[in-house]
């Protein structure tokens, strides 16, 4: 897509390969309840990282940006995450 494009247009390409692949829209609640464990992971590493708490030695190796760049793909990341439309 070109840089000219709005964000209406995105919002509708976006909306248009949802419907055609068959991926559905999800729910307020369950855009939350998944978007709130994703932060919530990410917290948990920040404050073992740089606050007061430390790491599990079943926790040892876990990175920000590599919880940063898995959320990217997951259910809550932006393919996951669909506002739900007006029929």
């Amino acid at each position: 897509m070109s840089r000219d494009v709005k964000v209406r247009e995105y919002q509708d390409s976006v909306d248009e390969w949802i419907r055609k692949v068959g991926v559905r829209y999800f729910s307020e609640l369950t855009n939350l309840a998944q978007l709130v464990e994703e932060v919530g992971e990410v917290a948990r590493i920040m404050s073992r990282t740089y606050g007061d708490q430390s790491f599990k030695d079943s926790e040892s190796g876990r990175d920000l940006g590599d919880e940063l760049a898995r959320g990217n793909g997951g259910p809550a990341g932006p393919a996951g995450l669909h506002r739900r439309r007006p029929n």
